[in-house]
């Protein structure tokens, strides 16, 4: 798509091409909106942002069926405040890129949900919220800033890599399961409060470095831990 894309108002359609839908262009302001129509059936088709000075702003709520992903490849993307259901978000190329969450509501569900390699990319992160839902995750933040992020547990370890910046980073814990760990690649800082939930004395969470005896030091405003054991953990205060 070259200029605004609008399915309002447009009932009964069925997308069979299977190929991701490429939001391009050369000029900002182009609206993408799909009103939570079906966008097709496909588990590999993504909606890339690729346009040397475009810029996109989602028109309303997306729910991509398979939980495909957001590619920001060139150019700028905005979800106009609105709630994203997907499975990755991801910017790793480096080129001219921007992400603008503002204060949307993002559930990722890929086991590589944040997928950001880019020094080139300004992540906005706004008021939003990020929630990621895989059973084993790989949350690449790339040093970027973000706002609140929660990480649902699951039966594997979530692991964090770049030196990040979070304002609240939670932790949650799933009682039906046994340990839930966290584990970080760099140090990370949290400018409120990082919570570290397990279940009760059986089903803890495991907060530690990815690597044993290589210490990791977590500077927030405040930790609330309940249920939880650390390991190679230094927890600084932000003042």
């Amino acid at each position: 798509a070259h200029g605004n894309f609008n399915l309002s108002g447009v009932p009964n359609i069925t997308r069979s091409y299977n190929r991701p839908i490429v939001l391009s262009g050369s000029t900002t302001g182009k609206v993408f909106t799909t009103n939570n129509l079906n966008l097709g059936p496909f588990s590999t088709v993504s909606i890339t942002v690729n346009g040397v000075g475009c810029g996109w702003t989602l028109g309303s709520a997306i729910t991509a069926q398979n939980d495909n992903s957001i590619n920001v490849t060139n150019g700028a993307f905005s979800s106009g405040n609105y709630t994203m259901t997907i499975s990755q978000l991801v910017s790793n190329m480096r080129n001219t890129t921007s992400i603008d969450l503002g204060s949307s509501l993002v559930s990722l569900s890929s086991g590589n949900a944040v997928l950001f390699a880019n020094p080139l990319l300004p992540l906005i992160a706004g008021t939003s919220s990020i929630t990621c839902t895989a059973s084993s995750l790989t949350f690449n933040g790339d040093g970027k800033t973000f706002n609140d992020v929660t990480l649902n547990a699951g039966v594997n370890t979530r692991t964090i890599n770049g030196t990040n910046t979070f304002n609240n980073l939670t932790l949650l814990a799933n009682i039906a399961n046994g340990l839930h760990q966290l584990a970080f690649r760099a140090n990370q800082t949290v400018t409120n409060t990082f919570t570290c939930s397990g279940g009760n004395s059986i089903q803890r969470g495991f907060v530690r470095s990815s690597t044993l005896g290589v210490s990791r030091t977590i500077t927030a405003n405040t930790l609330a831990a309940n249920d939880c054991d650390f390991r190679d953990i230094v927890i600084l205060s932000v003042s």
